[in-house]
């Protein structure tokens, strides 16, 4: 059925949206390209489809087993968003609630990508950050409406959005945005910048900086963060400075001084989607702050300059072969990656391959990096071979084998075309500088008041970098 179609026959009856009228006049014509019954997680009538002429697409499950009792909820992704199926999987319904979930609290399930695909910017809407804040997935929750009337006999009573991360900072814009859509919201692990309502401009996220210092103290710590975790958790003797270095103790204070939540070190060892951050932001903030990454090995108030002995040891930049591309599906296929060791690096593959497609190459092995430099966070750039000058940013690794993503094509296509033969140049110096970010980039939020003297920085500063459009608006 073409991308156009705007009726589908699939199914019980016929889901009929070509009577549908979109309140914002930025979305065209809806189409149905999916409608079929499925027995799992619980029986229920799947229906996909997008709004012609945006990037927008959207998924409606409906409960078939009797447990609908006239609700729509609406979750949304976290980070930037860009999947309609991130929640139809057992992976993040285990994590964060799925249809069972939905269905057991009288609601079907509905998404959008939020106005992209992926990492990627709409064509048309390009960087309107209002679009992916809330727009796209108000006229999915208004389309919903109207889709459900149609498969239970009459339009629902309620409707909810709710997310965690980057979805618990959209909700609230959903629900002050568009309050038509949705008669409640329920974010967590959100937050953001608090302005007047009707903000368009995109945001100053004090993640940014909090999460480079919480990278810093993962690098530094290393294995000292059990021991940390250990002293941290309930019955342990309460003190995370024991046996560390003088730096190692700067760098974890700093991040306790910047909100970091005691009871949760072992994050900073083991984080989850934290690095994502970096994956998908590093070609915005090399673009908007390239000044920073020179200064900081070349300029006097940087350590890469007046301290390089805490950063040189670390620095990996070195041209390495492909041996093997790997999708997620390779990944937990093979039994090396079920060494304990590799733990995080498998789940984090499992996680994020969850969101789109799993047979997307996403990984690959290289040869020759040596035996020193630090893996994490280092920029993979094809040299030769068809994908060249693609570059992305590592997630996860285990030892030399790097899962990576990026934004714009580098995330969509990852290393699609690599083959093993092709050579690639790793390089980590933009990562290491990035780690000592939050000191040259004082926002006026309090938690940054340990790096200010009489209000006066103590570091040479530079401009906060603005987040992506993806992100939504300030609240």
């Amino acid at each position: 059925m073409t991308e156009t179609s705007q009726r589908a026959t699939i199914g019980k009856g016929t889901i009929d949206v070509a009577g549908y009228v979109s309140t914002d006049e930025f979305f065209g014509s809806p189409y149905v390209d999916v409608d079929e019954q499925r027995p799992e997680p619980i029986p229920h009538r799947y229906v996909h489809g997008g709004f012609a002429d945006t990037a927008t697409r959207w998924a409606f499950w409906f409960p078939a087993d009797g447990q609908y009792r006239g609700r729509i909820l609406q979750p949304l992704e976290g980070a930037h968003g860009g999947h309609e199926n991130a929640f139809g999987n057992d992976v993040m319904a285990d994590f964060l609630g799925g249809l069972r979930m939905c269905a057991r609290l009288g609601g079907a399930m509905v998404e959008s990508n939020q106005g992209h695909i992926g990492d990627d910017l709409d064509p048309r809407g390009g960087d309107d950050p209002t679009l992916y804040g809330h727009r796209a997935s108000a006229e999915t929750a208004r389309l919903a409406k109207f889709v459900a009337a149609q498969v239970y006999g009459e339009a629902p009573h309620h409707s909810y959005v709710w997310g965690g991360s980057g979805g618990g900072r959209r909700s609230p814009l959903c629900l002050e945005n568009a309050p038509d859509a949705w008669d409640g919201a329920l974010p967590f692990m959100g937050g953001g910048p608090i302005v007047e309502h009707g903000s368009t401009e995109k945001i100053e996220g004090a993640q940014v900086m909090s999460f480079a210092t919480m990278f810093n103290c993962q690098r530094l710590l290393g294995e000292k963060t059990d021991e940390i975790a250990d002293a941290m958790a309930p019955g342990g003797h309460g003190d995370p400075f024991v046996g560390l270095t003088n730096h190692q103790r700067e760098e974890l204070a700093s991040l306790y001084r910047q909100g970091f939540p005691r009871g949760d070190e072992y994050m900073i060892g083991k984080p989850l989607g934290q690095m994502w951050l970096w994956t998908s932001m590093a070609t915005s903030l090399l673009e908007q702050d390239p000044a920073y990454f020179e200064d900081f090995w070349t300029k006097p108030g940087y350590v890469g300059f007046d301290q390089p002995d805490l950063v040189k040891p670390d620095i990996l930049s070195a041209r390495a072969t492909v041996t093997n591309v790997l999708t997620a599906l390779d990944v937990l296929a093979d039994p090396r990656f079920l060494e304990p060791r590799h733990q995080n690096f498998r789940m984090l593959v499992a996680v994020f391959s969850s969101l789109g497609d799993p047979s997307l190459p996403m990984v690959v092995e290289l040869e020759g990096l040596g035996d020193t430099g630090y893996r994490l966070g280092s920029s993979v750039t094809v040299l030769t071979g068809a994908a060249t000058g693609r570059r992305l940013y590592c997630g996860a690794h285990a030892d030399d084998i790097f899962y990576c993503d990026g934004v714009g094509d580098a995330n969509l296509l990852r290393f699609t075309d690599v083959r093993p033969g092709d050579e690639v140049q790793v390089d980590n110096r933009d990562f290491l500088a990035f780690h000592y970010f939050a000191r040259h980039h004082l926002m006026t939020d309090p938690q940054f008041d340990s790096l200010r003297v009489d209000d006066r920085a103590v570091y040479p500063q530079h401009p906060v970098p603005r987040q992506s459009a993806q992100c939504g608006t300030d609240l």
